[in-house]
């Protein structure tokens, strides 16, 4: 995962939810701006795990923003599960 988010508020995007492996946060109020998705995105659900992630049926399409790592993984996977990849 980045140190900071790759997809940033914009007043036409609508987004559904995020895949981050970093804990739901407790208090929002003390992560500054850009330190995690639930921040700028409050409405969006919170995956921690891939297989929960991909297994939600009303998350389509999918945009992939990891490390090289994961990112074909990702992809694969987004695909496998019938959704559109970005």
């Amino acid at each position: 995962m980045l140190p900071y988010p790759v997809c940033h508020p914009q007043p036409d995007l609508k987004v559904y939810a995020f895949l981050q492996r970093a804990a739901a946060l407790a208090s929002k109020e003390s992560i500054e701006n850009g330190k995690h998705y639930t921040v700028n995105f409050p409405d969006a659900k919170q995956y921690q795990t891939a297989d929960k992630f991909f297994a939600d049926k009303d998350i389509d399409p999918v945009l992939v923003c990891t490390q090289h790592d994961t990112h074909a993984e990702f992809g694969e996977r987004a695909l496998a599960n019938g959704k559109h990849g970005m």
